[in-house]
């Protein structure tokens, strides 16, 4: 009788795996949660709701998709904006087989109800964190309510409510210490992102501290600046972090911006280089646009996108005005590639 509970429980997971890819999908970007769909905002038809359904039956395309297209069929890259990730069946698969596990190996806990509840909003805050690298108060204080009520209502043997506020409160502050040491750390380097940031605070992202304006303000202010090949990645601009003067053997904070073409293009690579005054070149990093962990299939629609770079200034680098230039190449050679200046600074002593 064990199993066939386990075996329902698992079924349950699969469903809310789904549900989970949902909001993974939409929650991050400033939109309403809608229907399950395409990467491309495309509906996905009902039997391809579930990511598992929809790979099984062949639905893992949205309708823009055009078989009959060779270009289409001989890309090497199985990543497109219509096509949906791997994401999906594998967090439901995980979610199915959590909820069985559990049911088998806690299955006369009275308080396990709110146990798949909790593995759910983990698993939620895990993919759209590694997806993103957001941890999003939309998530997190919703869950903070069910905790407190189930606290309340099916404390654990032995415990009571008040040990159950008096370990959230304590938490709360550790990290919220660990959080303030970010800040000063920031604050003493003159470096605009903040080491542990506040949704890190929230679970046991971003902000900035020269300039007061909305984060969302300046990146709007960014004008287009190119895209590589027409219909791949558009560049939006970026600017250096921080102090205006950067030491040797200090480093160089890069953050740049972007938005989805209409073609995924898994090989394009951003080369961010330095240069001083007279035109040498000293040091570059090379990655995805937006970083290894969050490729182009990711980015939602229409939003600005985030890359983040860094670089070490060279000990015999000279000191005075230098630049940093941005490469955008593909590493098949399907276009030409482009450089174009993004930032200048200066290096000091």
């Amino acid at each position: 009788m064990e199993l066939v509970v386990a075996v329902v429980a698992g079924l349950g997971g699969l469903l809310v795996g789904g549900v989970l890819n949902a909001l993974a999908d939409d929650l991050p970007a400033p939109a309403r949660v809608r229907l399950p769909h395409y990467p491309d905002g495309s509906p996905r038809p009902l039997k391809a709701w579930l990511g598992l359904t929809a790979f099984v039956l062949g639905k893992r395309e949205g309708p823009s998709a055009d078989p009959a297209d060779p270009a289409d069929e001989a890309s090497p890259s199985p990543l497109r904006p219509d096509r949906l990730s791997w994401r999906h069946p594998l967090l439901e698969l995980a979610t199915g087989l959590a909820f069985a596990g559990l049911t088998l190996a806690f299955a006369g806990e009275p308080a396990l109800w709110a146990w798949y509840v909790y593995v759910a909003i983990l698993l939620l805050i895990t993919v759209i964190d590694i997806e993103h690298r957001l941890i999003l108060f939309a998530i997190i204080l919703p869950s903070c309510v069910f905790a407190v009520v189930v606290a309340a209502i099916v404390p654990a043997d032995g415990r009571t409510f008040g040990e159950y506020l008096l370990g959230g409160v304590v938490g709360f502050l550790l990290f919220f210490a660990m959080f303030l040491g970010g800040v000063a750390f920031s604050t003493l380097t003159r470096n605009e992102e903040i080491a542990f940031g506040f949704g890190d605070v929230s679970l046991a992202c971003y902000r900035l501290l020269r300039d007061p304006a909305d984060l969302r303000a300046r990146v709007d202010a960014l004008q287009p600046v190119i895209q590589a090949p027409p219909d791949g990645p558009l560049y939006l601009g970026g600017y250096v972090l921080g102090a205006d003067v950067v030491p040797r053997g200090g480093m160089v904070r890069l953050h740049t911006w972007w938005q989805r073409g209409a073609m995924v293009m898994p090989e394009v690579r951003a080369s961010v280089r330095l240069y001083a005054d007279d035109g040498h070149f000293y040091v570059q990093h090379d990655q995805p646009p937006a970083g290894p962990s969050f490729g182009q299939e990711n980015w939602a629609v229409g939003e600005p996108v985030l890359g983040r770079y860094a670089l070490i200034v060279p000990l015999d680098m000279p000191l005075g005005e230098a630049e940093v230039r941005l490469v955008l190449y593909d590493m098949r050679g399907t276009f030409a590639p482009v450089e174009m200046v993004v930032d200048r600074l200066t290096i000091g002593g």
